[in-house]
């Protein structure tokens, strides 16, 4: 992330797993990449915010998880834990 930050750029992700359909050469569509987009939505600068699957799936990894509460996802209903993902 150093390169990017030279630039004077903060990048955010979201990231979720699940099944994705594809719509085309290059574009995915499905529950998967609508919640992995309001993840990102809810992400500042610097910063990854993941799932509770996705933590589950990284279990074991050098990655650890810092909780950022429950959340409201718009157009996924129910509430859902988010962490934030770090080196």
């Amino acid at each position: 992330m150093q390169g990017v930050a030279d630039l004077g750029l903060e990048l955010r992700a979201g990231v979720h797993v699940g099944d994705v359909a594809h719509m085309g050469k290059y574009d995915l569509s499905g529950l998967a990449v609508h919640f992995a987009q309001r993840l990102c939505a809810r992400a500042q600068g610097g910063q990854l915010l993941v799932s509770s699957d996705v933590r589950e799936d990284c279990a074991g990894s050098d990655l650890t998880f810092v909780s950022r509460g429950l959340a409201e996802l718009k157009g996924i209903p129910g509430q859902w834990e988010v962490f934030e993902a770090r080196l």
